[in-house]
């Protein structure tokens, strides 16, 4: 039992289940010592280019739009894409009052 006890025997009356209740598990302690294992590593078994990623660009409002073009164009440049995030559905106000369209 994990939870509130006047609702560990609701639940088990409700669904007809009897109204034992079973005590929590004991603990385990964290194991603070393990070795980082290469077979589970994202990060190690990654391929170390951009090709084919896709860049999630924040912007606000405010932002400088020749900043936003030559990272675009360099990450086009390695293969990958951005995708504009803003804090707003419509996008956001560049430096120069334009909208720049956002894709989340």
């Amino acid at each position: 039992m994990h939870i509130d006890e006047s609702m560990a025997k609701r639940v088990p009356d409700g669904l007809c289940l009897g109204s034992a209740i079973e005590p929590a598990a004991t603990k385990v302690p964290a194991r603070r010592h393990i070795k980082p294992s290469p077979a589970l590593s994202i990060i190690g078994k990654a391929p170390q280019t951009l090709k084919g990623r896709v860049i999630g660009m924040l912007v606000s409002d405010g932002a400088d739009p020749s900043l936003i073009e030559t990272l675009r164009a360099a990450v086009k440049k390695q293969g990958a894409s951005v995708k504009i995030i803003a804090p707003q559905v419509g996008g956001a106000r560049t430096c120069d009052g334009k909208l720049l369209q956002a894709d989340q």
